[in-house]
């Protein structure tokens, strides 16, 4: 950063997991790298490009809670602009804290994690074909009347305006 590099790059990001503690002191690390480099930094969007919770298979509300509070922190410093939870789908790699941070399961079926992942972040998600059978199963058959855009296949929840109280 000394030598310029933040003139050569549009966003800055970083990863963010674990407990509201570990949260605040990941965000207080940053911000003191982007205070001491404001020259060049100063200006640039902070992008949360990980960040999630494994259920381990067990625990689907603790995954959900922790969307809520991820979330809910991150929209409180106006600085974050996005913030991505990985991993949309669980995958099936035979480690079970790593198979099981999906916001849908396996066959695409929504976990509760998912419902509090779109309306934290605004109902902007816009999964594509991975969502072809996910959300149409909990929908209105008709996206008219549910307020959801139909592209073929392929669905998209409008973005709400919300509000995060003190």
């Amino acid at each position: 950063m000394s030598k310029g590099a933040g003139n050569y790059f549009d966003i800055i990001n970083y990863h963010a997991y674990g407990a509201s503690p570990l949260l605040v002191s990941k965000y207080n690390g940053m911000m003191d790298i982007v205070n001491k480099y404001s020259a060049t930094l100063g200006s640039k969007p902070i992008w949360i490009t990980e960040t999630g919770s494994s259920s381990m298979g067990t625990n689907e509300y603790q995954k959900a809670d922790y969307a809520d509070q991820v979330y809910a922190m991150n929209k409180r410093w106006p600085n974050i602009a996005k913030t991505f939870w990985y991993n949309y789908r669980d995958t099936d790699t035979s480690n079970v804290k790593e198979d099981n941070f999906g916001l849908v399961a396996k066959n695409l079926s929504p976990l509760k994690a998912l419902y509090h992942f779109q309306a934290l972040n605004g109902a902007e998600s816009f999964f594509g074909a991975q969502v072809e059978n996910a959300l149409t199963l909990f929908m209105n058959t008709s996206p008219a009347d549910s307020g959801v855009t139909s592209y073929g296949s392929y669905i998209q929840v409008p973005p709400i305006n919300m509000h995060i109280f003190d």
